[in-house]
């Protein structure tokens, strides 16, 4: 598998999922090693996914598929703002502002110059 279908992969997994377990952060790791060639295919799929929260909010669907989508933007957003690049900061700022959970958070970490993810091994 080259590294860009290692990087659709993971983004794939990782915005298809209910709850994240330890073992996904593992996933969130791969996804960040894939280095600065997952960014635009990271930031095409925040966008995307941002596009379909704003549908299902405005067609009233159920609470479980906004919830599969925050999952997905979470993760995808904690894997963003292990990167220095100019588009991080922004798109965080975006994100914390609307009221996103996480948001804030990677964004006072990203502004702290801490980059990676973070991964426990037990």
């Amino acid at each position: 598998m080259d590294v860009k279908q290692r990087v659709r992969w993971l983004i794939n997994s990782l915005t298809h999922k209910k709850a994240m377990q330890f073992v996904d952060r593992y996933e969130l790791l791969a996804l960040w090693q894939c280095g600065i060639v997952a960014l635009p295919e990271i930031l095409a799929k925040i966008e995307e996914l941002s596009k379909l929260k704003e549908s299902l909010r405005l067609h009233s669907e159920k609470d479980e598929a906004i919830g599969r989508v925050n999952m997905g933007l979470t993760n995808l957003l904690e894997v963003l703002s292990g990167y220095e690049d100019p588009r991080v900061e922004p798109i965080l700022e975006q994100f914390a502002q609307a009221g996103h959970p996480k948001a804030e958070e990677l964004l006072r970490r990203h502004r702290q110059g801490l980059r990676g993810i973070v991964t426990f091994d037990w």
